[in-house]
């Protein structure tokens, strides 16, 4: 059973693409997912392998690797050997404009609404909070975690089917050039600016110029909810070729007339076209107020009531628990991913899983999806039938009254409830593994990470690794394309974490990392680190070592 609703012939991707398509031997494959890291492939049956050629590495380099792992369909440039009966789709031009292409037809036969969002900082609250407030009234699809690039627009695109009856999907870019690709792809009906500030400002030579460059994903958009309160933005925003929803303190849409801090968030009374309602906010600070209200104003766009939205408020949370890894127990180690659940980030999340070296063995704790609307027992089937063949349905357990209906046939353990299965928690079930919690947010994972670290109350010190990502990218941008770049992981990166940080920088193509002493270049060749490690202070007695 296919792990993904979308599929692909080769021929079609051919057809549609108008690549060169390389039979191979055997059964035609079918494409259900596309794949760009080998050590993200999760399920090789109906994968595609994408060459894609970056920066800092050429995808055409791991071909073989993924043949070795199963693939039988590849996307390349150019014909590649060695993969014997395997049948590669061509394109000269490059593969990820080809994929664009692809995402952009696929796209155009949805004939539902699509919401295109674009800004500063927010997007991904922002998003996550409109599917939120949809949840039980549409069949939401929206970009997986942060997907948000040239690539992960197009991915996130390719998950859409003809059951959902609306998308929501997150574009992000970090130079000029990069949004009319993006447009082209998501071909929004409503567009969402959220926070405009100074993020990614090194790519432009201006903030009216990143300006301009974000407003083209709404360039044939027929209508685009944003901020009020900045006057520079208000005046572009009403003088484009779109209907503007203004949201904020002079918003023609939505409004807010009181706007009352209290200790755990908002007290809110907005006005909605002359219309008076009150809200309870229970996220803190301005930019959660800011947030929220662009929320609302799409769900209201998109036909929910009032009454809807006001009994749903209280579900927004922050967002965070997206693949967090939490180490501070030296027994297991925990991957928290426990703010939304659906197919593609749990396909995602297992794969994180399965790359983890930190611990012999794997635990998977997994609760019934969210939004799949009357597809939800198909899906949440093919998931754990997924989990099953990655882990063993003894390394599982199911949370949700969907899946203990679905997980007892399979001699799963399975609970309606995260508190039923904290009532029959097994510490010693965990020991010795890497766990990883994957859930939707009502299931309240997180009540979980104080028995399996069995330290209440400590404190947390948090890495923000998409900030270092960010971070080292802006460094590369500034450099000639031929440098080499060593990242220094000595004194265990600083106290931050040294192989926790290198398996997240392994995904940037990272040329080496720096250590202080021998026994930390060993430490991460045993978390599985194979990129070259210069050893600073290596002395005599370690050389052999």
């Amino acid at each position: 059973m296919a792990t993904t609703p979308t599929t692909f012939s080769p021929a079609e991707i051919a057809e549609l693409t108008g690549a060169q398509l390389v039979a191979g031997e055997g059964a035609v494959p079918i494409a259900s997912s596309f794949v760009f890291d080998t050590r993200k492939l999760v399920d090789p049956s109906g994968a595609v392998f994408l060459a894609l050629r970056g920066e800092r590495r050429d995808g055409h380099a791991y071909c073989l690797e993924a043949y070795a792992r199963g693939v039988r369909l590849f996307w390349v440039e150019a014909p590649q050997t060695g993969l014997t009966g395997a049948w590669q789709l061509v394109n000269p031009q490059g593969v990820l404009p080809a994929l664009q292409v692809l995402a952009a037809k696929h796209r155009s036969r949805m004939r539902y609404p699509v919401v295109g969002i674009t800004g500063s900082n927010g997007k991904t609250i922002v998003k996550e909070w409109i599917a939120t407030l949809l949840d039980g009234s549409l069949d939401v699809a929206k970009s997986p975690s942060s997907y948000n690039s040239q690539l992960g627009v197009a991915l996130a695109l390719l998950e859409l089917t003809p059951a959902h009856e609306v998308a929501i999907i997150e574009c992000g870019i970090s130079r000029r050039g990069e949004m009319a690709a993006l447009a082209a792809m998501v071909q929004p009906t409503l567009g969402v600016l959220t926070h405009f500030g100074d993020a990614h400002a090194e790519g432009f030579a201006s903030a009216e110029e990143k300006l301009s460059e974000k407003l083209l994903l709404f360039s044939r958009c027929p209508e685009v909810l944003a901020s009020s309160d900045d006057a520079a933005i208000a005046s572009q925003l009403k003088a484009g070729p779109w209907q503007w929803l203004g949201v904020g303190s002079e918003g023609n849409y939505l409004s807010p007339m009181r706007a009352q801090p209290t200790a755990t968030g908002w007290d809110v009374q907005l006005s909605f076209r002359g219309e008076a309602f009150s809200l309870v906010i229970a996220q803190p600070g301005q930019a959660a107020l800011e947030n929220a209200v662009i929320a609302v104003g799409v769900a209201l766009r998109l036909g929910l009531s009032i009454q809807t939205i006001n009994a749903r408020i209280g579900n927004l949370q922050a967002v965070s628990l997206r693949s967090e890894m939490i180490t501070d127990n030296p027994e297991l180690t925990v991957i928290a991913d426990a703010y939304n659940a659906d197919a593609a980030s749990a396909r995602q999340a297992f794969a994180l899983l399965e790359a983890s070296r930190q611990h012999p063995r794997k635990r998977l704790i997994l609760t019934d999806l969210e939004h799949q609307g009357p597809r939800a027992a198909e899906v949440q089937a093919e998931l754990i039938q997924l989990a099953v063949a990655r882990f063993g349905a003894d390394a599982i357990e199911l949370v949700g009254p969907l899946s203990v209906t679905l997980g007892a046939p399979l001699g799963i353990r399975a609970f309606p409830t995260t508190e039923a299965l904290l009532a029959e928690f097994d510490y010693a079930r965990y020991v010795g593994a890497t766990v990883l919690l994957k859930g939707a947010r009502r299931y309240a994972l997180e009540q979980l990470l104080n028995p399996l670290s069995r330290h209440p109350g400590a404190t947390t010190f948090r890495i923000n690794l998409d900030a270092v990502v960010h971070n080292l990218r802006t460094i590369r941008r500034q450099l000639p394309a031929q440098t080499k770049v060593m990242c220094m992981l000595k004194a265990a990166a600083y106290g931050a974490g040294a192989w926790q940080l290198a398996q997240h920088l392994d995904r940037e193509g990272v040329d080496a990392y720096g250590v202080a002493f021998t026994a930390e270049g060993i430490d991460l060749r045993q978390h599985g680190i194979g990129t070259p490690i210069v050893v600073l202070n290596a002395d005599v007695p370690s050389l052999a070592e």
